[in-house]
């Protein structure tokens, strides 16, 4: 079975404004709670050869062409959520990140393109990303994505999982909070 990270123009809207009118209600002085940040950004990433397991990308901005990030990602595991009452099912993914130089694609091409136009989304430990995708074909794919906002924060809270002190709970708290932010957001997508 493959897993495909699809959503339909129509629900994409609609998150998209869900998220947005949250972030509005959040720059609010009178809001009382974390308030939800917000960036737009469009990227175009380069796929190089790399081992099987592993992506090595290069995203550069659209429009200045400077590198934004240069990365080997390797997943590490999947555990898939069916949800039959739901509209969409999900995906928790397990991946490494490596930071890499640029300079190691010198005299290289890349085997696949892409462009990315992203709304991010922070809030708290969390980051929100409602991405429009157009592949080399010029297909056009809707993908929401939410990832821990600091992996080392997340690494160093998991080292105290256990040992006694304010945050031997911090971990699974917070991985809690996780699944609950994908589970409000799958309730939240409307029918294609």
């Amino acid at each position: 079975m493959r897993f495909e990270s699809k959503l339909s123009a129509r629900q994409h809207e609609h998150l998209n404004r869900m998220l947005n009118d949250q972030v509005t209600r959040t720059v609010s002085s009178s809001y009382p709670h974390a308030r939800m940040a917000f960036r737009h950004q469009q990227t175009t990433d380069d796929f190089f050869s790399q081992d099987s397991d592993s992506k090595f990308r290069v995203s550069r901005d659209t429009k200045t062409g400077q590198v934004v990030e240069c990365i080997i990602k390797k997943r590490l595991g999947d555990l898939h959520v069916i949800s039959p009452k739901r509209e969409v099912d999900w995906r928790i993914s397990v991946n490494t990140e490596e930071k890499v130089d640029v300079r190691s694609t010198e005299g290289t091409r890349p085997y696949y393109s892409r462009r990315k136009d992203r709304m991010e989304y922070m809030h708290q430990h969390f980051r929100i990303d409602l991405t429009q995708v157009t592949d080399q074909a010029n297909v056009q794919t809707n993908e929401l994505e939410v990832e821990f906002a600091y992996p080392e924060e997340v690494r160093r809270i998991l080292d105290l999982r256990g040992k006694d002190g304010p945050e031997m709970w911090g971990y699974d708290q917070l991985v809690a909070v996780f699944i609950n932010n994908c589970r409000i957001l799958s309730r939240n997508v409307v029918k294609q």
